[in-house]
């Protein structure tokens, strides 16, 4: 399941094609990365997966704008 989120959630999100699923995969993942860290390296190990936190979240709640294929799809539906 890590695997898969990690690989086609990164595929999927580059384009903006399902966002928000593909975003929670990303950040679920990264969270158990984060917390199943040793904690004798401190902060510095968690860092990168706190990194890929945030940037999930912003697409989580924003979705992929634009610019993305989820906007472009809904918006071909619409007409």
């Amino acid at each position: 399941m890590g695997a898969f989120g990690e690989g086609a959630g990164g595929v999927f999100l580059l384009p903006g094609l399902l966002t928000r699923p593909f975003a929670f995969l990303v950040i679920c993942t990264m969270l158990m990365a984060m917390f199943f860290q040793p904690f004798d390296a401190a902060l510095w190990t968690m860092l990168p997966a706190l990194g890929f936190v945030r940037f999930g979240r912003h697409s989580l709640v924003l979705g992929s704008g634009r610019f993305g294929l989820d906007y472009l799809l809904s918006r071909g539906r619409a007409k």
